[in-house]
């Protein structure tokens, strides 16, 4: 289980939520730790009251010296929950929620410094930041990082998969788009003599519409209700394993179906209604030779 040695300051600095308990005042003694938990590692102990929670750890989880010299090991006793600690993500949202335990503690001291400031007041701050370590230590060099730009980056593998998916299911748009405009077009070309055959007799431009591009739409609706369980499953197998998931709503799957009924009506537009206003005895004339 992941435990998270903090001051006391971290909850009110992140507006981390106490449910139950209290926290402790400033503590100062760093022979001596508070234990939280959150609702999560509350379950997962199963615990149902707070009061009676309690936990060890099986090896150290913080060391120091003592004044005499001699290692002092801490975290193997029995020691209380203090508070619970409402659930948080730490880290990217498809990991879910994580059991923690916070470890509260007045020694702790750490590497990095988390600091808040007001929005548009970004400049300002690392302005004063360089003129402290500079006072400070003779440089203006520190490294730092916008909480903003840490968490964008956790997703950088996400947002690259999103991307090659699109390019990969544009490709396939383009493709099937070209396929079906040189079928269209064979198929159509085809039949240029009995289009002209039923123009003369009467035939409307609606109906040669139908006649043309009907086949066409009837393969459209079977092949939509051939793919949507088709990948409702596929997508339900890919996601399974996600602890946060898109919901999967009927308006996707219309939405596809509207986009690509677009497309494709699209690209039969141009053939059929070429076809539907060919000139008869154009076509008969060219056929007779």
């Amino acid at each position: 289980m992941k435990a998270l040695f903090v001051p006391v300051a971290f909850f009110e600095f992140y507006g981390l939520k106490v449910l139950d308990g209290t926290l402790p005042d400033e503590m100062h003694d760093v022979t001596h730790s508070e234990i939280a938990l959150n609702e999560e590692a509350m379950k997962l102990f199963g615990y149902a009251d707070r009061e009676e929670a309690f936990i060890r750890a099986e090896a150290p989880i913080w060391m120091f010296f003592g004044a005499d010299g001699s290692v002092k090991k801490g975290g193997l006793e029995l020691m209380p929950v203090v508070a619970v600690i409402a659930d948080c993500y730490f880290g990217k949202l498809t990991g879910g929620v994580q059991p923690i335990v916070y470890v509260i503690s007045g020694g702790y001291e750490s590497g990095k410094i988390s600091i808040a400031v007001h929005p548009g007041k970004e400049r300002e701050l690392l302005a004063y930041l360089r003129r402290t370590v500079k006072e400070i230590y003779g440089t203006e060099e520190f490294d730092h990082a916008w909480l903003a730009d840490v968490v964008k980056e956790q997703y950088a593998h996400d947002r690259k998969i999103a991307t090659v998916y699109s390019v990969f299911a544009f490709i396939a748009i383009v493709v099937s788009c070209m396929g079906l405009f040189g079928i269209s077009l064979f198929d159509i070309r085809r039949r240029y003599r009995e289009i002209a055959i039923r123009k003369v007799n009467g035939a409307t431009l609606a109906g040669l519409y139908w006649l043309l591009g009907g086949k066409y739409l009837k393969v459209l609706l079977a092949s939509f209700v051939v793919a949507v369980p088709l990948a409702w499953f596929i997508i339900r197998r890919y996601t399974e394993g996600f602890v946060l998931k898109a919901p999967l709503s009927a308006w996707i799957f219309i939405v596809a179906l509207l986009l690509v009924g677009l497309i494709s009506l699209g690209t039969l537009g141009w053939h059929v209604g070429k076809a539907a206003r060919v000139n008869p005895a154009e076509v008969m004339k060219s056929e007779n030779n």
